[in-house]
């Protein structure tokens, strides 16, 4: 069967358009199955979405052959596509015919406003070819949702798969380099960018930054083969170094790419060691880097449930297969002294001085809509409170974040209804939230018109002896973009 990466996709470019028309979006495909989620799967959660396409109307057509991989009647997709596009899809090997049926070569997924081609995952008990070419999973949404949203020079999206990091980049950037080391990948994003008609897209083979060497971006983002593993078999997982090597090499290396006040973004993987401190060994990787670090993890497992997730996800033959390669797996980590492994996503800023902040925290529960902006406003914050003493802090001017809210909850007592804790919150981006005590809360409430934090404090009757207290509070405000600095000098003060 021929390869849908190496078509131009040019002939395809009516294919977007088309899509949209009969409702082949990311709206339209949720509707349809009730998700927040593009279900694509296999056991019951395909014959579900067998069934719910049954009716081979032109966006049942489509969902079949292009997202969920399953056969459809030419007359059908003639119905779908038009006879004209049809013959493209055909000539252009993204649709072959397979029996009495049609089926795709690809997966081409609706996402925001793009299509997106990529590999089909195989079906249990399938090989995962080396060169295999992800769909948009978790993680190339988390980076999506987390990338500033500001217009930028140039921007690189450093293995980039199937290229959907770098079609987004491509709407709010003058230039996009994008690389990987699997060629297949690097057709890929250029089969994609054709498609989706996106003429600012440069595709590169190479190893990490080899393809950027000498030039300077705004933005970086990296999803790369992140997963800590004792193999090399899969360009997509494995990146071949030991440990957390390849992310870590990312992270110091990635400084050098970048333009004074520009980002670094990028999933990742670390290990966290039998013996020792693993915040302290993760906070090492960016010594010396001339950047803000923020460190957002999202998970942790242990040694063992990490391995059989990834050889679940990969290993798709069962029995002794399996066994062996968990085995192998697992043995690996206690070879290495690995005890868990955290993900989560690394976002790095550029100084103009070398005083860089590196904060480690627990991400937010969710992401509300994109949490770029906040996610610059909380790194600008950290980096004022750290170079502002108490007394400078305290006569600072602040107001409230527009996407605050405050929750109390009130509970029943003697004399009628109390209220010993409330809620502070973020209803957009990062959506942090913390509980205050009462009084405390009432300081955060004086900020909805720029205060010092000291003014704050007295209109709020918060006696002296906790100053302590609302310092604490106003750093760990300012530091999750929840207060925002007011004044002409204090937002001069910013190191850009």
């Amino acid at each position: 069967m021929a390869d849908w990466t190496q078509n131009t996709g040019d002939e395809l470019a009516a294919l977007p358009a088309r899509a949209a028309e009969i409702g082949y979006t990311q709206q339209g495909v949720r509707a349809l199955f009730r998700s927040s989620e593009l279900m694509i799967g296999e056991g019951m959660a395909l014959a579900r979405a067998d069934w719910l396409t049954r009716s081979l109307e032109p966006l049942h057509t489509a969902v079949r052959l292009l997202l969920l991989g399953l056969g459809a009647p030419r007359p059908a997709a003639e119905r779908a596509f038009g006879a004209h596009l049809l013959r493209a899809m055909l000539a252009a090997g993204l649709l072959v015919q397979d029996g009495t049926d049609l089926t795709c070569t690809a997966q081409v997924r609706p996402w925001g406003g793009l299509l997106v081609a990529s590999d089909r995952h195989p079906r249990y008990g399938d090989g995962v070819p080396e060169d295999h070419i992800l769909s948009i999973g978790a993680g190339t949404r988390s980076l999506a949702a987390v990338a500033p949203g500001r217009k930028v020079r140039s921007a690189l999206d450093l293995g980039s798969g199937c290229g959907a990091l770098a079609l987004q980049m491509s709407a709010h950037s003058d230039s996009v380099l994008a690389t990987d080391l699997n060629p297949r990948a690097v057709a890929a994003t250029a089969f994609n960018a054709r498609l989706n008609r996106t003429a600012n897209v440069e595709c590169a083979v190479g190893d990490r930054f080899a393809p950027a060497e000498g030039r300077f971006f705004d933005l970086i983002v990296s999803n790369p083969p992140f997963v800590i593993s004792p193999e090399s078999g899969f360009v997509y997982r494995d990146g071949g170094m030991r440990g957390d090597a390849m992310c870590r090499s990312l992270a110091e290396t990635a400084p050098r790419y970048l333009a004074e006040g520009g980002f670094f973004q990028m999933i990742c993987n670390w290990i966290h060691p039998m013996d020792g401190d693993w915040q302290d060994r993760l906070a090492h990787w960016f010594d010396g880097s001339g950047c803000d670090a923020w460190v957002l993890r999202t998970e942790t497992l242990a040694a063992a449930d990490y391995a059989a997730e990834w050889v679940g996800n990969t290993v798709r033959s069962g029995g002794d297969a399996r066994s062996r390669a968990y085995r192998e797996w697992v043995e690996y980590y206690q070879r290495e002294g690995i005890e868990s492994i955290s993900a989560g996503i690394i976002v790095m800023r550029k100084r103009a001085d070398d005083a860089g902040v590196v904060r480690i925290d627990d991400g937010a529960t969710r992401v509300i809509g994109q949490a770029g902006d906040h996610i610059e406003r909380c790194m600008l914050g950290a980096d004022f409170v750290a170079r502002h003493a108490p007394d400078q802090l305290l006569d600072a001017r602040f107001g409230c974040a527009p996407e605050l809210a405050l929750t109390m909850e009130l509970t029943p007592d003697a004399d009628g209804w109390s209220s010993d804790t409330t809620r502070v919150r973020m209803r957009s981006g990062l959506a942090y939230s913390f509980d205050l005590p009462t009084a405390l809360a009432a300081v955060v409430a004086q900020f909805r018109e720029p205060k010092t934090v000291r003014e704050a404090a007295a209109a709020a009757e918060i006696p002296d002896e906790r100053t302590g207290d609302v310092l604490s509070l106003a750093r760990r405000l300012i530091a999750f973009g929840m207060l925002i600095p007011r004044s002409a000098a204090s937002e001069d003060d910013h190191v850009r």
